[in-house]
């Protein structure tokens, strides 16, 4: 539904309907294509209700989350958004610049997949990531929020990463979340990490883990090098830990003795 007001901005509502979502995610993350409008107005309404269109934008109707904003080589969040939406950005590959403020507290799940921005710079107001919220982005060097919780299955995979660190805040490492980033060596896992999932990292020559982790699969590491007898990873973990224990560079769960990594 349409309402026109005096200040020329429109309201409508719709109805979240779930049995559609799958398609558009196995869309979304294999194509990178970019959404119709509505189609993101869909994928917001779970949580947004009423939605407001306002200088091109589409925003729920308080403007606390944005929806969609037109493609544009400089991509700028207004300041007073705390959320960017599902798939907001997704598939805008003439973007090439990044604009976020402090304030902004989440960035919901596709919300820049396959955008072509090389910097990202997320302010310390950010706490939550979505899932594939950067996959196969243009991004290089990455710069997360000090309290950024978690990050979150398929976040940054297929990415080409120079620069990268994980701040101390983050307590969960998804699966296949930092799979892309083939262009470093090592990573140290911080402290405070507590779980690293499935395929979170590849081609590392060198991994450190911190004395809060408490589980990690067992293909952590991707398959396509750890399978590779002259090139495997290099892991150390922290002696405090009281699950591993390093010896050689190999992984062992500290009580029973038994490899940890398959």
């Amino acid at each position: 539904e349409y309402e026109e007001e005096d200040n020329d901005e429109d309201e409508f509502e719709i109805e979240v309907d779930d049995k559609f979502e799958e398609g558009l995610r196995n869309l979304v993350c294999t194509s990178g294509c970019q959404l119709f409008e509505m189609y993101k107005v869909y994928l917001n309404a779970a949580t947004n209700k009423e939605f407001v269109v306002s200088d091109g934008c589409i925003f729920s109707a308080d403007k606390k989350t944005l929806v969609h904003i037109p493609e544009a080589p400089v991509i700028e969040i207004p300041d007073f958004v705390e959320h960017i939406g599902a798939a907001a950005c997704c598939g805008y590959e003439k973007m090439s610049s990044l604009i976020l403020h402090d304030g902004l507290k989440t960035i919901g799940k596709w919300a820049f997949i396959s955008a072509e921005f090389s910097v990202l710079r997320l302010p310390d107001s950010v706490t939550t990531l979505g899932e594939c919220a950067f996959l196969m982005s243009g991004v290089e060097r990455v710069y997360l929020s000090n309290s950024l919780e978690a990050i979150p299955d398929e976040c940054f995979n297929l990415c080409f990463i120079e620069e990268f660190s994980i701040p101390p805040s983050v307590k969960a490492i998804g699966n296949y979340s930092l799979t892309g980033l083939l262009l470093m060596e090592e990573i140290d896992v911080p402290e405070g990490v507590e779980s690293i999932g499935y395929y979170a990292f590849n081609q590392m020559n060198r991994v450190s883990l911190p004395s809060t982790l408490k589980s990690i699969e067992p293909d952590f590491y991707y398959e396509e090098c750890i399978d590779v007898p002259d090139y495997p990873p290099y892991i150390t973990v922290h002696p405090d830990n009281k699950t591993f224990v390093s010896k050689d560079g190999s992984l062992y769960f500290r009580e029973s003795g038994k490899l940890a990594i398959d």
